[in-house]
């Protein structure tokens, strides 16, 4: 696939590289590695819902899954209706989880310094990362990228734009003080 590719840029799948319609399944779960260590949760959803008066809910909670699931709108949840979703993913090297936001066809936002790959791959895993297929080589070339500028970032959050091949392009925003 080539940017200059005109043709796919105005086809649907262009736009589509983060799958948020996923966390509507009814069976989705927010499944780790077994003895990895790692544990993963989705702390806050933006969604509406298709009613009179197009109520629009922040639901924010330590496991949203099981708040939404306990009040009854786990299955009133529409794929098509969910803007945003964060999740946290605490490594056991880290103290403090990692802040995963998903948002739009293609927002990305976490800190990359540590475990970028990690989190590539556990968003594949759940199916809200949509990529093509990638040879080994451009993968290995994208988990490389991403943890130079990771490193070179480190004190600032990325903001992705995923392109329609799954890479990522940098727009680094200044962390608040």
């Amino acid at each position: 696939m080539l940017l200059g590719d005109a043709e796919f840029f105005e086809s649907e799948e262009a736009a589509n590289q983060i799958d948020l319609a996923e966390i509507a399944n009814p069976t989705f779960l927010l499944d780790t590695p077994e003895d990895s260590g790692i544990t993963a949760t989705l702390v806050e959803l933006k969604f509406s819902l298709k009613q009179k008066n197009g109520p629009r809910f922040v639901v924010c909670s330590k496991n949203v899954l099981e708040t939404l699931e306990f009040n009854g709108l786990r299955r009133k949840l529409d794929g098509d209706s969910i803007a945003k979703a964060v999740l946290k993913i605490t490594f056991p090297d880290e103290q403090r989880g990692k802040r995963v936001e998903l948002s739009g066809p293609n927002k990305l936002k976490f800190k990359r310094a540590t475990h970028a790959d990690d989190v590539f791959q556990l968003l594949k895993d759940w199916c809200l990362l949509v990529t093509e297929e990638e040879d080994e080589d451009t993968v290995e070339l994208r988990i490389a990228s991403a943890k130079l500028v990771g490193v070179a970032n480190s004190s600032a959050t990325r903001t992705d734009e995923l392109s329609p091949t799954g890479t990522t392009g940098p727009r680094a925003e200044p962390r608040a003080k």
